[in-house]
This record gives C-alpha cells, sequence and structure tokens, in this order.
C-alpha cells in the first residue's frame, strides 16, 4: 500500500527569504564568515528600518565623499595584504604536507632511511 503524500504547506510571502538567510548563514558557518555576514544582515536590517526621509539626513551628515575613497582605498587593501599573507600560509603548509609525503613514499618504496638533501 502506498503512502499518502503530505501536501505543500502554505508559505507566506516571507517563508522564501528567511529560508535564502538560513541557507547564507550556515554556508557562511561552514566557511568560517559566520560573524562578517551577521553585521551584514544587521546593517542591511537597520537600512530596511530606517524611514526614506532620513536618508538626505544621514548622506549629509557622513561628510564628504573624497574621505570615503581613502577609507576604502585602505580597507581594500588591507583586505588584499591579509589575503596575501593567508594564501601564502596555506601554500607553505601545503609543499610541506606534499614534501613530507613525497619522503615517505621514497623511503617505503627504497626500503631505507634517505639521506637529507638539506645544506644546513
Amino acid at each position: 500500500m502506498t503512502k499518502a503524500r503530505n501536501k505543500p504547506t502554505e508559505r507566506g510571502p516571507l517563508d522564501g527569504m528567511w529560508r535564502a538567510i538560513s541557507t547564507v548563514l550556515v554556508a557562511a558557518m561552514n566557511k568560517g564568515l559566520f560573524v562578517p555576514a551577521c553585521i551584514f544582515f544587521l546593517i542591511l536590517v537597520m537600512l530596511l528600518k530606517t524611514p526614506g526621509e532620513y536618508f538626505p539626513t544621514l548622506w549629509k551628515s557622513l561628510g564628504d565623499y573624497w574621505m570615503w575613497g581613502y577609507i576604502l582605498a585602505i580597507v581594500t587593501l588591507s583586505g588584499w595584504g591579509m589575503n596575501v599573507r593567508y594564501l601564502r600560509r596555506v601554500h607553505h603548509n601545503e609543499m610541506t604536507r606534499i614534501s613530507g609525503e613525497k619522503t615517505k613514499l621514497q623511503e617505503e618504496l627504497q626500503g631505507r632511511k634517505l639521506p637529507s638533501s638539506g645544506t644546513g
């Protein structure tokens, strides 16, 4: 005998949005970006709840726009530098792991300990 299938439940207009937000937050947790994602969503909610009449006042209070260009340039360069350092560390760790595995395999195939090729 076959089982009766459950009928899809009625979904509200915000149900899909909350599912999308939860999916993004779970993916951010898996990649270690949960805190920046939470900050982004907090700012997004704050902007959505802000009345439209307040935005001209907000833009005037932010000051001169040239200052924001310099801030953006500094943040971009800092992020780039941190990314380069991270990628170098990952590359170094991977090369160390591969060289250790290669040495272990060569010793295993030759049946003896290999002499060190280092100069110091």
